[in-house]
């Protein structure tokens, strides 16, 4: 790796410090990651090129992620107004919950832990679905004062309902093999305790959407599925490492990355960290996508992700 060297296998180059096992939704399949392994994706842009995830620590405030393993557990997951039935093998890992209307669009899945929420903080709502016969869900955070409440087509969803929320915003993703997540963006005006849910957004009785995962976390934007059982659940931070040295002398690093949601205007957030004997750098990024550059005289090189997901090769 050096000036003009660009390496196609970067992500096999590094080494993990991540000190825990990590999941992910790879090809719309929840893969299980060892401590210490890096966590890769293919480039949906180049097939032929390897991309890896970096994400900082962050907490699913859920207890049961799972929405099919959590169906009526202890603060887990209970039917209003609708019928169920196990959609076995579905979401490539998640079990999956097919949702069925009674007839209302209010028919759906609902969290029975309600979560707190603060005033002034910011949070990120993650509802991971397959479509089904309805062709729409609904999807919302509620309670008798805040109210985050979407529906729209499969991959689509759009409109939006809020009460005692700014800052409102949705990005919809796929994952692939049917499998669909919307994360919802959100500041809460007043504190309160909120209750997630999920239905199929239909007034025919009997069609249905299917229900996989949820997820709530502090934050900007949506990292990738954190799995609960019980309590909720903490993902350790993802830290890639260079051989050391890079470079006997001088040398330049250049690395396309790629981050996976919207970050707000105007945030800077480190992204790339160089140790060295003689300095420290930091180098930081404003906006989605681009080049980091730079050129120091140093040993270890080290990947500290400051936002969500964020894709580097």
């Amino acid at each position: 790796m050096g000036i003009g060297a660009a390496r196609a296998d970067f992500e096999n180059f590094v080494t993990c410090d991540r000190a825990t096992v990590s999941t992910a939704l790879v090809g719309g399949v929840l893969t299980d990651f060892p401590a210490g392994a890096v966590v890769r994706y293919r480039d949906a842009d180049d097939p032929t090129r390897g991309v890896m995830r970096v994400e900082p620590q962050a907490t699913n405030l859920l207890a049961w992620a799972d929405i099919a393993a959590g169906f009526g557990q202890s603060g887990g997951w209970a039917l209003e107004g609708a019928t169920t039935q196990v959609a076995a093998g579905l979401g490539g890992g998640l079990g999956g919950l097919r949702i069925g209307s009674d007839g209302t669009v209010d028919a759906r899945v609902r969290v029975t832990s309600a979560i707190s929420v603060t005033s002034g903080q910011t949070y990120t709502m993650s509802i991971y679905y397959s479509g089904g016969t309805s062709g729409r869900v609904r999807m919302q955070a509620a309670s008798g004062t805040v109210s985050v409440i979407t529906d729209g087509p499969v991959g689509a969803v759009g409109s939006v309902f809020s009460r005692d929320v700014t800052d409102v915003s949705i990005v919809n993703r796929d994952h692939g093999a049917g499998v669909w997540s919307a994360a919802i963006r959100f500041t809460a005006t007043v504190a309160a305790t909120l209750e997630v849910a999920i239905g199929p957004a239909s007034e025919t009785v009997g069609e249905d959407v299917i229900a996989l995962a949820a997820q709530v976390e502090e934050g900007t934007a949506a990292s990738s599925l954190i799995v609960s059982a019980g309590t909720m659940a903490t993902r350790v931070a993802d830290v890639v490492t260079t051989p050391s040295p890079v470079s006997s002398g001088p040398f330049s690093i250049i690395v396309d990355f790629r981050l996976l949601a919207p970050q707000p205007a105007a945030t800077t957030k480190r992204v790339f960290e160089i140790f060295s004997d003689v300095a420290r750098a930091f180098l930081q990024v404003n906006g989605t996508a681009g080049d980091l550059r730079m050129a120091i005289e140093g040993a270890d090189q080290s990947f500290a992700a400051g936002m969500p997901e964020y894709w580097v090769r």
